[in-house]
């Protein structure tokens, strides 16, 4: 039980992180900015981030699993 409470909150944090760094890359990439120098609500980045990371999740998540089984050992 331990162990299971230990992997969802690390992969809830690795989530977290992951949308952070991602939405950081893309603003980055793709600065919400129009020609004339206004800015804009950047909907656009926030939601390619969110489905980045919702790509990514399940890797992130086996390898945290993965990771964790083998320390175990």
């Amino acid at each position: 039980m331990k162990r299971n409470i230990t992997l969802a909150i690390i992969s809830l944090i690795s989530a977290l992180l992951c949308g952070f760094f991602t939405y950081q890359i893309l603003m980055n990439v793709n600065p919400p900015i129009t020609p004339d120098g206004h800015r804009y609500m950047p909907t656009n980045n926030l939601f390619q981030s969110t489905l980045v990371s919702i790509v990514l999740l399940p890797v992130i998540f086996l390898s945290i699993k993965k990771a964790i089984k083998f320390r175990n050992r």
